[in-house]
């Protein structure tokens, strides 16, 4: 069966992201961002955040993105998370099982454009901790 959907093919894509791991010690640091703050890649490669928020790990939407961005599954992702946390000498427990960070980046100009065009989407990503999530199962 074949679909019609009233769509073109989207193209190049305007911004990027990455999901980071949360714990108690780990990359919260990164929510209290301000405009024109940057993140700088392993590479030394530097970009300005978009936008960041926290991600409840149990929405399917997060494991989409970590496929998308990454190609491999959630679960896989996190084991590394933790690979990595104990490596860094955070320990086992450091990494959460229940949130995880995104950061939306890009460049100045990017950024400038895409803040503005977002800003009705945006002040609806969940960015909230546990205290606005619904007890799980409903």
């Amino acid at each position: 069966m074949i679909f019609n959907v009233a769509h073109s093919v989207p193209g190049n894509v305007h911004a990027d992201f990455i999901l980071l791991p949360l714990g108690i010690k780990m990359n919260r640091d990164l929510l209290k961002y301000k405009k024109g703050d940057r993140i700088k890649m392993i590479d030394g490669s530097t970009y300005y955040i978009i936008r960041a928020g926290i991600l409840n790990m149990d929405n399917p939407i997060v494991a989409g993105l970590c496929y998308l961005r990454y190609g491999i599954t959630l679960k896989k992702m996190m084991l590394h998370w933790r690979d990595n946390a104990i490596a860094y000498g955070y320990g086992n427990k450091a990494v959460s099982d229940e949130e995880c960070l995104l950061i939306v980046y890009g460049s100045k100009e990017d950024t400038e454009a895409l803040v503005s065009k977002w800003k009705p989407v945006s002040d609806k990503m969940q960015v909230q901790g546990k205290a606005n999530r619904p007890p799980r199962g409903h």
